[in-house]
């Protein structure tokens, strides 16, 4: 049991805080062309992975489609 429990705390990952895992910190997408580890895509899902995660939840217009959608001009008010 405690041979179980030590291999389960040794294989956690411990994940970056808020100052290690900022987007611009790390490099995410910066460049022309971004280098290949740092690239966030759509295609294999890293956009969906932390640390990426909190690069892509502000660049989400760039990974999925989006369309605009017009209101109502008969429900609009006048300002």
């Amino acid at each position: 049991m405690f041979l179980m429990l030590l291999s389960l705390h040794l294989s956690a990952q411990v994940q970056p805080d808020a100052i290690e895992s900022n987007p611009v910190k790390m490099g995410w997408m910066q460049g022309f062309p971004p280098p290949d580890d740092k690239i966030i895509s759509a295609v294999d899902g890293s956009f969906f992975k932390f640390p990426a995660l909190r690069y892509s939840v502000c660049h989400m217009r760039q990974f999925m489609p989006t369309t605009i959608v017009k209101s109502d001009p008969a429900n609009q008010y006048k300002i």
